[in-house]
């Protein structure tokens, strides 16, 4: 699984579902098991129910192997199973005894989780069928099945999760709720839903004081920034560097998105904790291109000076 890191919010850095064992082998050849009943036919094991080998998965369960035995990735055959939406395979693991919420050695995340984060709705709700617990969070960042749906836009899996009764104001250990991360990857039928089922739109994220408008600003998606707006977001709130979506947009130099909140009128005046305007933070970006210097000619357009501000003596 090969994800774009998210850059907005620094601790997701880490996530379970941004870096896979299978895009990293050096990392996953280094992970011991350390586990009882652990072997090598645990590769193949869950290598097989991930294929979607429903008899050489039935093979080794007869021959005794440990329906919760791990691979050296730390993934159970249910995850792998759950994953690739292998009922069959899932249903015989948890005939057998696997573990419903037993979740991965790296993240924790459960066969739950991974459903929700692949998209696999119907999985989703035959684990719940069977036990799945609801309110499990991953131990990294303390995401839930519905948080995990929501930044990969899995947006059938959020509404049967929602129609399950997960609250749509659930948050990760950061405070960051599903239409934060939703908006933060720019899923805006993702986003779309979660509004029209009551997500608060103007919710602020405990580690930056980020909202979602400003986490899609600054990463630069212009669609989703258009439908917070058109929602009612705030265009103008802060974060606790007092820090805009203008000011963010401007310094990662997303042209379009810059583009759009100076046309709905957003406040080019508006200063950051350290005196900074969206001006000046585009002048300062690291990002150096044609983009960072087109998103400079925006602002300077449309600047008003203290002077210009002033309105002439009658």
């Amino acid at each position: 699984m090969t994800i774009k890191c998210l850059k907005v919010f620094s601790a997701a850095i880490l996530l379970f579902f941004l870096i896979s064992v299978e895009a990293c082998p050096s990392m996953a050849s280094g992970m011991a098991t350390n586990q009882p009943g652990a072997s090598l036919d645990a590769n193949v094991f869950v290598r097989a129910a991930k294929k979607g080998n429903a008899e050489a998965v039935a093979a080794a369960l007869k021959e005794g192997i440990d329906p919760n035995v791990k691979d050296k990735s730390g993934n159970t055959a249910l995850i792998e199973a759950a994953k690739e939406g292998r009922r069959e395979i899932v249903e015989l693991l948890l005939a057998k005894g696997a573990g419903v919420n037993e979740g991965d050695s790296k993240f924790g995340g459960t066969p739950l989780i991974w459903a929700a984060l692949t998209g696999q709705t119907e999985m989703a709700g035959l684990l719940l069928d069977k036990g799945a617990d609801l309110s499990i969070r991953e131990k990294f960042n303390g995401m839930t099945a519905l948080l995990a749906a929501a930044v990969k836009g899995n947006t059938d899996t959020v509404k049967f999760l929602l129609d399950k009764g997960v609250s749509v104001h659930s948050k990760d250990r950061e405070g960051r709720t599903a239409l934060m991360w939703a908006a933060n990857g720019g899923r805006v039928e993702t986003v779309k839903l979660l509004l029209d089922r009551g997500a608060a739109i103007d919710a602020v994220e405990e580690e930056r004081g980020m909202t979602a408008l400003i986490a899609a600003a600054t990463m630069g998606h212009a669609d989703t920034v258009q439908l917070l707006l058109e929602r009612g977001a705030a265009i103008e709130k802060k974060d606790r560097d007092g820090r805009t979506a203008l000011m963010w947009a401007a310094q990662y130099a997303r042209v379009d998105t810059v583009a759009l909140l100076l046309q709905k009128g957003a406040d080019l005046t508006a200063m950051d904790k350290r005196g900074n305007s969206a001006l000046t933070l585009a002048k300062k970006s690291k990002v150096k291109s044609d983009a960072q210097k087109k998103v400079e000619e925006l602002l300077a357009a449309k600047e008003i000076t203290p002077e210009a501000a002033v309105p002439p003596a009658k």
